[in-house]
């Protein structure tokens, strides 16, 4: 039986997909090893490897419309800014992202911006969730149910953003709501992927640039 059920959103896509794009060195021929190049990778990180300087603060910060990248170390757990002389808590570089996964495999990818958005973008349920998940809906059927949904924009603070699917930031605050904007094949303009995510993954060879403008904003759950 099932123990604990999952629900995150951030920006990802379909393990398969992120396989062919990975940059990252693998000792073998087999792509099935490449969850465990990445957890060791982000296991790796210090955290003098996740902050960033001043100058690449402004550099992703996506322009003069884009939201600011307002605490450079990543790892916080809290934003330093407003805090004063107050030491922040620190936390794992393993944290910035995680594997959907249905009993059997991994079926997606997804990374945070930092780990305040990051501890509130993921969350795991104890059994009693999972059984009112389970058994909860109208008519008492059993289905605990696994998703991935996809969006076309991205989520607080990043919801206003947007870009092509080259990477180029949009002028102009996409205004939908929530249940407007499921992505599409055909969209052309669609959620800007965060800097400090383009900046992390381009700087310690994860994904080049034109694979980070394939991140999309997703919420899914699942459970093991």
């Amino acid at each position: 039986m099932t123990t604990k059920l999952y629900r995150g959103m951030g920006y990802g896509m379909p393990w398969e997909r992120f396989q062919e794009l990975c940059t990252l060195p693998l000792s073998g021929d087999d792509d099935d090893e490449l969850w465990e190049v990445l957890f060791n990778t982000f296991n790796g990180f210090k955290e003098s490897d996740l902050t960033m300087t001043k100058e690449e603060r402004r550099e992703f910060s996506e322009g003069p419309l884009r939201p600011a990248i307002i605490d450079g170390n990543l790892l916080h757990l809290d934003f330093k800014i407003g805090k004063g002389g107050k030491d922040v808590e620190v936390g794992h570089a393993g944290d910035l992202f995680t594997f959907v996964s249905n009993p059997d495999y991994t079926t997606d990818v997804i990374f945070f911006p930092n780990l305040v958005w990051g501890k509130k973008w993921l969350r795991t349920r104890d059994s009693l969730d999972l059984v009112f998940d389970a058994y909860g809906h109208d008519g008492g059927e059993g289905v605990q149910r696994h998703f991935t949904n996809y969006r076309r924009f991205g989520f607080y603070p990043y919801s206003q953003y947007a870009m092509t699917k080259d990477g180029t930031p949009v002028e102009g605050e996409p205004m939908v709501s929530f249940e407007d904007n499921p992505l599409s094949d055909d969209d052309e303009i669609v959620g800007a992927v965060p800097g400090e995510i383009r900046w992390y993954m381009t700087k310690h060879g994860i994904l080049t640039n034109e694979g980070v403008n394939e991140l999309r904003p997703v919420l899914a759950q699942w459970w093991t």
